[in-house]
């Protein structure tokens, strides 16, 4: 129902809220395989529910940590040649858009 959608809503933006708020859009689809946004240096790689492949982010500098938003754990990555790459423990996804915030300091 709608009221159940809205309190979904409500619940993701609670964890995940900063991937969108005052972000711009990222390099999607040219540099990464997911859809990214933006916020300074700090970028937010968006997973949907159906994807399941491994995440490939090109032409960045190695980034200093990837958390995964909802449940605030580190997520493991590769990086090599400018390319990020990581798959996402299945085992943590839900019907919701999982967000990793990749930091660069």
């Amino acid at each position: 129902s709608f009221y159940l959608r809205m309190e979904q809503l409500a619940t993701w933006m609670k964890h995940s809220g900063e991937s969108v708020r005052g972000t711009t859009a990222g390099e999607w689809p040219e540099q990464c395989n997911v859809p990214v946004t933006r916020k300074d240096s700090t970028l937010y790689l968006h997973l949907d529910w159906l994807f399941s492949d491994k995440v490939v982010l090109k032409d960045v500098d190695e980034p200093s940590s990837l958390i995964h938003l909802r449940t605030g754990s580190a997520v493991s990555f590769h990086y090599q040649d400018r390319i990020l790459s990581f798959t996402f423990d299945k085992n943590l996804k839900t019907i919701e858009t999982d967000v990793v915030k990749v930091s660069f300091e």
